[in-house]
């Protein structure tokens, strides 16, 4: 990831875009939310303590200097009392999301029994109050006036956690007897405690952040933006100056510049992502190292002012307000980056080609025609626009581990080329009933490839998703790999899928309003499946002459047939297994032997339609035209089926998806069999 951010690091230089550059232990808060709220703890002229929550908005931009073990002036506190009767945590609970009011004070009280404040967390707690501030003082020592230094002196009676515990509960019960901020106040009281962990385990967290009286008279409270930036502005001067006292380095870095062996760990970025990755680690332990006499972050020296350089950048293309236009979530724990080696000016998105927008219903075609033209503007040459395009997506591995999963680097000329045959792939298609089938974006492939599908049209739960959420991405971007692998899962799932999608074939347009989800699941799978055969070199002009396909359409035939004969003799009792559907798990391991079942098994219906197809139409309800389409359609491709028939005993891959788009496509038209007026569901069987 060092190399792609040092690009992006130097397009900001060349286009002169300022980057906030924070101090490697100057740390974002956790996401806050209205369940785990982040609490201003305002530090009055009285001595006493009052308290707040912060906006969730305004938190996502609060820093706290320090780590996991200790921070100031933003920290980690535990609520101030544990309780573990069922009786008071499901109270507690109902109070909390807003179904019943609060108890009343007395009872209250009576739940503040057991202290939460342990002795595993007060080690935390003295890091925060006393060994943090300790450090930053001497880190900023002659600069008495900052705002930090004003603050560190009003906390100090908070040293002792036994007075801050008593001034919190203070503060705590004087909101509750005025009935003000009730479920923060509890919120600070209380942790919900599980009675089978020991108490010095299960204390929880709360997030808070200290202020003062003092700062709000000089204009730069702790929760304020301008506290923030003098905090880190100094927190920078102090670095610089000492650096400046450190003997001249003699080693050069990987990038040519000064550099003096250290072993701070490399900078960490909160990504807005969700979760928080480094720009580089290597475990000491690995014996890999040792064969050529540099460990750890040796392995690959940088130079403090390039690690702060690539942190700025990754910072830069990770915030809030470029999301949808420098990255984007593919998953819960993996994000995409897309930036050119030049940045255009606006705030074009790049990465809306790759994964469709949620609150945007913009086609393929048209992301993809926008996405061009960032490059190629209209009616300019220029040499400064951009010409190369880096992608790179990361993967949280766990909680503290997080891995470069993969990265490309491409020309829009490369774009341009994949997204013309990756359009050209996805109409790959015969004639369907289906109204729309829209090109797919890539990041959707892994999420089809990894559906799991039941008979009914219903999806498994996702036990197991063998293909990554950017491998959609891959196959975008490698237009020569042929894949196979992918062909022969979604292959696998069409077996099951194929009952489900015949019935919905030939079902009326009304009942596709209740399966509206899995109906636009299907549209996707197809799709897929024409794309994955137009890679393989199998156009669809040429498998709609192919025995396999044929063979899916008299199956459809023999579907459409069967439904006729019911809708007419059975007063519209339809099963749910269909003369063709029931053979199609059999047709694709045994189709010769298949074939010969299916004919015994639609005998009676061939005979009842050359029968019915000479009544005379005297109702609305009768289709006799319809039996003779039919039986035309069935001669028609038994007669084709006969010119391409093969001693073929199984089918392949490729053939089986060829048998499932025969299957599902439309029937072929014939002429002189159908009367001029029908209705417009007659229709659509026919479109």
């Amino acid at each position: 990831m060092i190399n792609e951010l040092s690009q992006l690091a130097n397009a900001l230089e060349n286009a002169r875009i300022p980057t906030a550059s924070w101090h490697r232990k100057y740390q974002t808060l956790p996401k806050a939310s209205s369940k785990r709220p982040c609490i201003r703890i305002l530090l009055r002229d009285d001595d006493t303590v009052w308290f707040s929550r912060v906006p969730d908005e305004d938190a996502a931009f609060l820093r706290k200097f320090g780590s996991n073990q200790g921070s100031f002036p933003a920290m980690n506190l535990a609520p101030l009392y544990r309780i573990t009767d069922s009786g008071q945590k499901e109270t507690l609970q109902k109070v909390l999301q807003g179904k019943q009011k609060a108890p009343p004070l007395e009872i209250i009280r009576q739940w503040c029994r057991e202290s939460n404040w342990s002795d595993k967390f007060l080690r935390k707690y003295t890091n925060s109050l006393i060994h943090v501030p300790a450090e930053i003082q001497q880190s900023l020592a002659g600069h008495s006036e900052l705002a930090i230094l004003q603050l560190i002196r009003d906390a100090e009676p908070l040293k002792d956690p036994q007075v801050f515990h008593q001034k919190l509960q203070e503060a705590a019960f004087q909101m509750l007897a005025r009935k003000e901020h009730t479920v923060l106040a509890l919120q600070l009281l209380f942790h919900p405690g599980d009675g089978s962990q020991p108490a010095r385990d299960d204390f929880g967290t709360l997030s808070v952040i200290l202020d003062s009286r003092t700062l709000e008279r000089r204009g730069t409270p702790s929760v304020g933006a301008d506290f923030t930036e003098e905090f880190n502005a100094a927190l920078q001067q102090a670095e610089q100056l000492k650096a400046a006292v450190v003997p001249a380095a003699d080693e050069e870095d990987a990038f040519g510049q000064p550099y003096q062996p250290s072993d701070a760990p490399m900078p960490r970025v909160t990504l807005a992502g969700g979760f928080i990755t480094s720009l580089r680690t290597m475990f000491r332990a690995h014996p890999c190292q040792f064969r050529y006499g540099r460990i750890g972050n040796d392995t690959y020296p940088l130079s403090q002012d390039m690690r702060m350089r690539l942190k700025s950048a990754l910072e830069w293309v990770s915030d809030e307000q470029r999301r949808e236009i420098t990255w984007t979530n593919l998953s819960r724990d993996d994000i995409l980056f897309v930036y050119p080696n030049r940045l255009p000016e606006g705030s074009a998105s790049f990465v809306r080609l790759f994964r469709p927008s949620p609150n945007r219903s913009i086609l393929f075609e048209q992301e993809a025609k926008n996405f061009l033209e960032l490059f190629r503007p209209k009616g300019q040459t220029s040499p400064a626009h951009p010409d190369r395009i880096q992608l790179l997506v990361l993967h949280k591995v766990d909680r503290g581990r997080t891995k470069l999963a993969y990265t490309q680097h491409v020309t829009p000329a490369d774009i341009q080329r994949c997204s013309a045959q990756w359009a050209e792939g996805c109409r790959n298609l015969p004639r369907f009933r289906l109204t729309a089938l829209p090109i797919l974006f890539p990041a959707q492939t892994s999420e089809i490839l990894n559906r799991t599908w039941k008979q009914d049209g219903s999806l498994l739960p996702d036990r197991s998703r063998p293909f990554p959420p950017y491998h959609g991405i891959q196959l975008f971007l490698d237009c020569q790999r042929q894949p196979l692998l992918e062909l022969h899962v979604l292959v696998q799932s069409t077996v099951t899928l194929a009952a489900f999608a015949g019935w919905m074939m030939i079902a009326p347009p009304q009942q596709w309003e209740s399966r509206a989800k899995q109906l636009a699941y299907l549209k996707q799978a197809i799709v897929l499946l024409a794309l994955l055969l137009y890679r393989l070199d199998i156009r669809k002009e040429n498998y709609m002459q192919n025995f396999p396909y044929l063979y899916g359409q008299l199956l459809k035939a023999s579907d459409e047939l069967h439904v006729l004969y019911c809708r007419t003799e059975r007063k519209g009792e339809i099963p749910k297994q269909l003369a063709g559907s029931s053979c199609y798990a059999a047709a694709t391991e045994a189709p010769l032997r298949t074939l010969a079942q299916l004919s015994l098994r639609m005998a009676p219906y061939m005979n009842w339609a050359r029968s019915y197809q000479y009544q005379k139409v005297e109702t609305e309800n009768c289709e006799s035209w319809r039996a003779r389409w039919l039986l035309g359609v069935c001669e028609k491709i038994s007669a084709a089926l006969s010119e391409a028939w093969t001693p073929s005993v199984r089918f392949c891959d490729e053939e089986k998806a060829q048998l499932f788009m025969g299957y599902l496509a439309s029937l072929p038209k014939l002429s002189n069999t159908q009367p001029q007026t029908k209705n417009k569901e007659e229709s659509e069987h026919d479109a």
